[in-house]
């Protein structure tokens, strides 16, 4: 039976890893449609194919892509289904989005507008949490890729966040230790002077 690609995509996501000179995706997401219309070009892998603006899978085949695109590139290449709300994890590389994109910058992510923190709450309740480098959620509505340089990973907002916190941490204790100490040469000045005064109390 030949289901329409009116029915929605949900839990989509995009997993990439780096792997010497490309980045080898997995993209997965839940529908009963045997077609889904997607937002940009794109070249399917065995299992799939293309008609007009839409991605369909052969028979017996589960939404389940796995794909390559060169690395580093000037684009994210992927089966983005229209309208869906979806996460890109990118791992061992950085997306920097071409500023015509829109894409709105976060803490340790991009986003496209109309698309909150209780939107990707919700979606990465769902799908668990992400653990790329560079980490989007993205509701894609016109026809065309996402543009901007894919290239090598600087630190991970988790390794910013954590040099900061140790940073934070090290500045306590040495503030808490100068109090100690501080109290402590009260402490002796005050023994000090009642040992050279003991007629004065």
């Amino acid at each position: 039976m030949w289901v329409a690609a009116a029915l929605a995509a949900t839990s989509v996501q995009h997993v990439g890893t780096v792997s010497g000179d490309a980045i080898e995706w997995v993209s997965t997401w839940h529908s009963d449609a045997d077609c889904v219309a997607i937002a940009a070009p794109f070249e399917p892998p065995p299992g799939f194919y293309l008609r007009g603006q839409e991605l369909c899978r052969e028979p017996g085949q589960s939404w389940r892509l796995t794909h390559t695109q060169r690395f580093p590139d000037e684009a994210l290449r992927l089966p983005l289904p229209v309208g869906e709300l979806q996460r890109i994890d990118l791992r061992g590389a950085r997306f920097d989005p071409d500023p015509e994109l829109g894409l709105l910058k976060g803490l340790g992510s991009w986003a496209t507008t109309g698309v909150s923190a209780r939107d990707r709450r919700a979606l990465d309740r769902k799908l668990g949490r992400g653990r790329g480098s560079s980490r989007l959620y993205v509701r894609p509505a016109a026809i065309g890729p996402l543009v901007g340089h894919v290239g090598k990973a600087g630190p991970t907002t988790g390794a910013r966040v954590g040099a900061v916190s140790a940073f934070v941490a090290i500045g306590l204790a040495l503030a808490g230790l100068y109090r100690l100490l501080e109290r402590r040469a009260r402490v002796e000045r005050i023994e000090s002077w009642l040992a050279e005064h003991p007629t004065e109390l």
